[in-house]
């Protein structure tokens, strides 16, 4: 089955789990019904939690807005990264995506320094000062 499917092929494990279900007289493959409503931690009165306690501190660790928001880890990394949408950037949080008026300053920086590059090739070489981002 492995060479005829692949990677799509059930494992021996799967296929032993569905026999014991279909013995037991389950036969339905979709999941059961869960009681209650499902829970989530990401919620707009969540994210906006979130997103105060990182503003506040730029160096806060996933665990400690989970430990103070009362949330999951995981919920907390979902919120950060996918709902704000920012990433790590040397133990801080910074936005993943630029805004205009970031791109547009970064398009002017870029365009001035092209023009010192142009009037004096070796003046300009003379000031490149080169570190990290922290």
């Amino acid at each position: 089955m492995r060479i005829q499917y692949g990677d799509r092929c059930m494992s021996h494990t799967q296929v032993y789990e569905w026999t014991e279900k279909f013995k037991n007289g389950i036969t339905s493959v979709e999941d059961s019904p869960r009681p209650g409503p499902a829970f989530t931690a990401v919620m707009e009165d969540n994210i906006a939690a979130v997103e105060n306690v990182v503003r506040e501190n730029w160096r806060v660790t996933l665990k400690e807005v989970a430990s103070l928001l009362d949330i999951s880890v995981g919920s907390a990394h979902r919120i950060i990264h996918d709902e704000l949408k920012f990433r790590k950037v040397c133990a801080r949080w910074v936005p993943k995506q630029l805004t205009p008026e970031m791109k547009e300053r970064h398009v002017d920086a870029c365009q001035e320094c092209l023009c010192w590059y142009e009037a004096d090739v070796e003046a300009y070489l003379q000031h490149i000062v080169t570190g990290d981002e922290s």
